[in-house]
């Protein structure tokens, strides 16, 4: 990765060691007290992500306990926990999660070897005091560019239409149906696609063979059809449900590089509030899950050969995303990182002093944004996705499952004597706050 040098603890982030989740999540309760986060009232997000039980929240636990323990044993004070937890604790959302990212910013660079000093809430102009083992002094500035708001609008819209999907699958009393909708032309705000008879329609024709639509007015096509069996089942469940559910929509690019270009325009004006021309400027941003790290690179690279924020030495991207591989053998965490260097910055990067040294606690690393797939089509353009899958199936009695060898699979039914109906829970697209 040239300067960036990047190495992973961990590749598969589903194998931690009992031990370890459980000092982390303890470092989670003394930072923000055991009582408060199991409180049967939730008042903030933090406290449901503490009170689920899926495999992606006790990732997030383990990450933010990680960055806590890591921080304390390398001589953070206790009082910059404490001076921070006011500032998390509070109603904006953007305070929750841009503290948090702090947090496993910070923990990168530690476990890279690099010193890190946890800077106040009160500091002005950047967040975080590195110092690399080459003794080279860094200025961090930890941006979050969270997702937009059209995508939040693109959401409440498939859950509209997923709505409609489940209400005509349940009626027609079916199992193991695939839905997958694509939004063609994105002019206008969306309508709704299809009125609630017509999915039954189409979904009593993909019981016999795929069946696709396209609306009248041809800005949605759909994809309607049976789902396969996967190997270890004999059947569906009669009993519990079985479906998947995709729709996706080009994201509005330009929109969202603005929104990018606001964040490193953020930071910048934050080092040129402290104008000290010695150290070097880094703004550490993470990247909405859909926008490829590919765009974000071009965008920032050429705002900086433009001659704009010349206070800032470079840009780190980050970006997080939970992937399985084609045959449905692993679930791990991927994250990718690019580098920018700004030539046209008042401090440039020391090319002479070796390379940055990070450690990414779990998963794989890439430098690019992993490929999408949907329906077992690679997806090379940048979307919004929202998908919903339920699986249920009947395995012969005797059959090994669980997260063990079939990852995603979390309960076990009894059915039918001695067969078992397996359900298995959603794989999330992103993480709530990391």
């Amino acid at each position: 990765m040239g300067l960036l040098q990047l190495q992973t603890k961990r590749g598969i982030s589903l194998d931690v060691p009992k031990e370890e989740v459980l000092k982390a999540i303890g470092a989670c309760q003394w930072w923000l007290k055991g009582k408060w986060l199991k409180a049967n009232k939730i008042k903030h997000p933090i406290q449901k992500l503490y009170q689920s039980s899926d495999w992606a929240s006790d990732v997030e636990l383990f990450l933010i306990g990680s960055s806590i323990l890591e921080l304390r044993k390398h001589g953070t004070n206790k009082n910059a926990f404490l001076d921070k937890r006011k500032e998390f604790l509070g109603e904006q959302s953007g305070n929750q999660v841009g503290y948090l990212f702090e947090l496993l910013t910070a923990l990168l660079f530690s476990m890279g070897g690099n010193k890190v000093e946890l800077l106040p809430a009160s500091a002005a102009g950047y967040d975080l005091d590195v110092k690399t083992s080459k003794g080279v002094p860094i200025q961090v500035s930890c941006k979050v560019c969270q997702p937009s708001k059209e995508y939040s609008k693109f959401i409440t819209y498939a859950e509209h239409e997923r709505d409609k999907f489940f209400a005509a699958y349940k009626s027609l009393g079916v199992h193991g149906v695939n839905c997958v909708i694509e939004r063609v032309n994105t002019e206008g705000s969306p309508t709704p696609y299809l009125h609630s008879h017509q999915y039954k329609v189409m979904l009593g024709n993909s019981l016999f063979q795929p069946y696709k639509v396209q609306s009248e007015n041809r800005d949605m096509l759909g994809v309607f059809s049976k789902s396969p069996l996967p190997p270890y089942a004999i059947s569906f469940s009669r009993k519990y449900p079985s479906y998947s559910f995709v729709l996706s929509s080009p994201i509005n690019t330009e929109h969202e590089l603005r929104r990018l270009h606001s964040q490193v325009d953020k930071a910048n004006k934050g080092f040129k509030k402290i104008s000290n021309n010695k150290k070097l400027n880094l703004t550490v941003i993470r990247l909405p899950h859909y926008l490829s790290v590919k765009l974000a690179k071009e965008k920032i690279e050429a705002e900086f050969n433009k001659g704009r924020f010349t206070n800032t030495s470079a840009v780190i991207c980050i970006q997080t995303h939970i992937v399985g591989d084609e045959n449905r053998e692993s679930v791990r965490i991927n994250t990718t990182y690019q580098m920018i260097l700004n030539p046209s910055a008042i401090v440039s990067w020391p090319i002479g002093k070796g390379a940055l040294k990070m450690v990414q606690p779990l998963g794989n690393i890439t430098t690019e944004t992993p490929a999408f797939q949907i329906a077992g089509q690679t997806v090379n353009k940048e979307y919004y996705v929202f998908s919903d899958m339920y699986e249920s199936v009947v395995v012969p009695s005797g059959t090994s499952v669980g997260s063990s060898n079939i990852p995603g699979l979390n309960q076990i039914f009894e059915y039918q004597g001695m067969d078992i109906a397996v359900k298995a829970f959603k794989i999330p697209s992103e993480f709530k706050f990391l």
